[in-house]
């Protein structure tokens, strides 16, 4: 992850991360390899549930010190429906891609059926321009469009209240020329009633 800081107290942390496939069967595989790391800290889970809950837990301090959060995951499941997109909805973000493009986006993954690669926004975020790549190598990449005033905030330049003459209903003659005047304009624009 990395955070930048903008104006005003404004922050934007961007995220990127890999939520593993349950593969037993390759030593060398995401989830063999958190599974062997977890084990070794005496901790018995399953990498998947693991690493939600982590990232849930992570997300619930971001959203507390203020930041606004971009999160890109390949997240290995549904995102469409499935228990991370629960979880993300339920730690308060939203699924932006099928937000803006609805459930009927393309597969993201090459032997795939189902978009399973999203980016999780922060309220706030959910309305920007976004979108699928075409499949290069084995994946679909996502893009997204995050303005600069968004992302880092802006400084409103101060608001200048012109000064305008008041109008002094105190003297009669003045009164009674506005309304002269008024009525005039109503005839000549033919909306006396």
């Amino acid at each position: 992850w990395t955070r930048y800081q903008g104006r005003n107290g404004v922050a934007l942390r961007t995220v990127v991360a890999y939520r593993p496939v349950k593969n037993k069967t390759g030593p060398m595989s995401v989830w063999n390899q958190h599974k062997v790391y977890w084990e070794q800290q005496q901790i018995d889970t399953d990498p998947i549930e693991k690493f939600t809950h982590d990232l849930v837990e992570e997300i619930k301090v971001w959203i507390k010190q203020g930041d606004q959060l971009v999160i890109g995951l390949d997240v290995n499941e549904d995102v469409r429906n499935g228990v991370f997109q629960r979880a993300m909805e339920e730690a308060g973000l939203i699924g932006l891609i099928t937000k803006q493009h609805g459930l009927d986006g393309p597969p993201t993954y090459i032997d795939g059926s189902v978009p399973i690669d999203e980016f999780f926004v922060t309220p706030g975020l959910d309305s920007m321009r976004c979108g699928y790549f075409p499949m290069q190598f084995d994946h679909r990449s996502l893009w997204m469009d995050v303005p600069y005033c968004l992302a880092f905030g802006h400084d409103l330049p101060p608001i200048v209240r012109p000064q305008a003459r008041r109008l002094k209903v105190g003297d009669p003659r003045i009164v009674k020329a506005y309304v002269e005047e008024y009525d005039e304009y109503l005839r000549k624009h033919d909306l006396y009633r």
